[in-house]
Order: structure tokens, then C-alpha cells, then sequence
């Protein structure tokens, strides 16, 4: 009992010498230096995907700049898909038939876009025929143009 009684005298309490605080110390300049660098790689990082998605840009420019008849929207809608998917599929994959476009298409964005109604869509514009109404065919050129804007890239 008569250890906890007593009084401990640890003296005075040693605390660090303070630090100054300076933007100059190298810690600072590594952070900034990282930062620049960080930066600058994701500018390059950025430039490049632009640049590697210009054909995506391209294409749509085409098909929202022609001033032409539905149907030759269509058709025009129709070659630029074409012309996207043979940057993004194999040739000889997409060379299979019609059908196994439409699911190699399919198999490039999230959700499946297409279906057997574009694939008439796409033959009976081809081949001059007009079946199809006015919003059918809208909506078909807004489905080609999602599928340009968001498929998957190899």
C-alpha cells in the first residue's frame, strides 16, 4: 500500500522541438512536383482518348449534318454504323450474315440495342423499300447513334 501513496515527480514534460512550417522544406516541393506531374498525365491521358475517339465524333457529325430525306438518313445511318463497326470488329467476324452482326453489335455496348426490327429496318432501306413509319425510323437512327457514342472499343 505504501507504493501508491507516494508522490512521482517525472519532472518537467520533454515535448519535441516545434517544426517550422515552410513551403520550402522538400516534402512541399516533392508534393508539388507530383501534383504537376499528375496532372499532366491526365491531360495526356485525356488528349489521347479524344483523339483515339474522333472517329466516334466523326460519324455522328455526319449522320446530324445531312440534310436528306428519312430514308437516305437511314441508309446514311446504316453505312456509318458500317463503317465504325469495321473499325471495332474483326472484318472477318463482321463478314458473317446479317444476323450474327446484329449480336456481335449487341455484344459491344451494355444493353442490347438491336433487334430483328432494325435488321429489316437496315435490308428494307437498303433495297428502297419504305415500310416502316416515320418514328420507326427515327427511333432506329437514335439506337445507331447510342451505339456509336457508347460501344466498346478494343
Amino acid at each position: 500500500m505504501m507504493l501508491f501513496s507516494q508522490d512521482f515527480d517525472f519532472g518537467e514534460p520533454l515535448a519535441p522541438e516545434p517544426v517550422s512550417f515552410s513551403l520550402e522544406a522538400p516534402g512541399w516541393q516533392y508534393l508539388w512536383i507530383f501534383l504537376i506531374v499528375l496532372t499532366g498525365l491526365i491531360l495526356v491521358v485525356q488528349f489521347y482518348n479524344y483523339q483515339k475517339n474522333a472517329y466516334r465524333r466523326e460519324a455522328i457529325e455526319i449522320i446530324d449534318s445531312s440534310q436528306v430525306s428519312l430514308s437516305e438518313k437511314v441508309r446514311l445511318c446504316n453505312l456509318q454504323l458500317k463503317k465504325v463497326a469495321l473499325r471495332t470488329i474483326a472484318r472477318t467476324e463482321l463478314a458473317k450474315s446479317s444476323l450474327d452482326m446484329l449480336k456481335l453489335l449487341n455484344d459491344r455496348i451494355s444493353k442490347s440495342l438491336f433487334n430483328e426490327k432494325d435488321l429489316e429496318i437496315m435490308q428494307s432501306v437498303n433495297y428502297g423499300g419504305d415500310l416502316y413509319d416515320e418514328n420507326e425510323l427515327k427511333d432506329h437512327i437514335e439506337r445507331v447513334k447510342y451505339w456509336i457514342k457508347n460501344h466498346k472499343a478494343l
